[in-house]
């Protein structure tokens, strides 16, 4: 059974070097760990946040070149081409055959 994958993307125009080098120590420090929580505060309030995920974090440097998808289905932009893909998907979907419903029946006897 495969899932769809999400992706979160910071860019470095969103961070400093400080915070880069910060990001960098911190997933390099969770990679070591066992087992990770982060505490944070937020709005004065103190709360703790299992974080296994971060020893997962990966540093991307140059971004997934998207040209030749551009291509094929003739769009400018990443926008055009997710929602190409999106209908392109959809058409797909429906020429596959419903799968029989797993409920069970119910029978009356008598």
């Amino acid at each position: 059974m495969t899932t769809a994958s999400n992706v979160w993307v910071l860019t470095d125009k969103n961070i400093n070097d400080l915070q880069t080098a910060s990001i960098d120590r911190l997933i390099a420090r969770c990679g070591a760990a066992h087992h990770v929580d982060i505490c944070l505060r937020i709005n004065g309030k103190d709360e703790r946040v299992e974080a296994d995920w971060v020893k997962h974090l990966k540093r991307v440097v140059d971004p997934m070149d998207h040209s030749q998808l551009m291509r094929f289905y003739d769009v400018r932009t990443q926008d055009e081409l997710i929602d190409r893909l999106s209908r392109h998907i959809d058409r797909l979907q429906e020429k596959l055959t419903p799968a029989p419903s797993m409920r069970p029946e119910r029978v009356k006897e008598g």
